[in-house]
Order: C-alpha cells, then structure tokens, then sequence
C-alpha cells in the first residue's frame, strides 16, 4: 500500500485501479454518501495492452 495523492486514504498496489474521492455530504437519514472524484490511477501493462488504432489520413 502507499498513501494516496490527494486524500487521505491507502491506495492497494494489487489493484489495477484506483479511485480517489472526497466527501462531499453524508445524509444518515436515507444513508446516502455523495463524492467528489479527485484523482483516478491506473497501472497498465504494456504486454497486455491490445489497442485499437485509427488513421484518418488513410481512414484506416
């Protein structure tokens, strides 16, 4: 684990992905949480990335 960039929490290194958020309101009444996005994060590995490509001199 390492600590986040912008809030404070743990990022898991395992994790392909991570998504930073910030509390923005909390109502206990109904339980609903809203979050603001602050950061995403993600680990890509070059031998398993298939991407798709498009040329649009050749439309190709």
């Amino acid at each position: 684990m390492k600590k986040a960039e912008h809030v404070d929490a743990p990022v898991i290194l395992e994790l392909p992905m991570a998504v930073e958020c910030r509390l923005v309101s909390y109502d206990k009444e109904i339980c609903r949480l809203v979050g603001e996005i602050v950061n995403v994060s993600a680990q890509i590995d070059p031998a398993e990335l298939e991407p798709i490509v498009f040329d649009p001199v050749n439309n190709a």
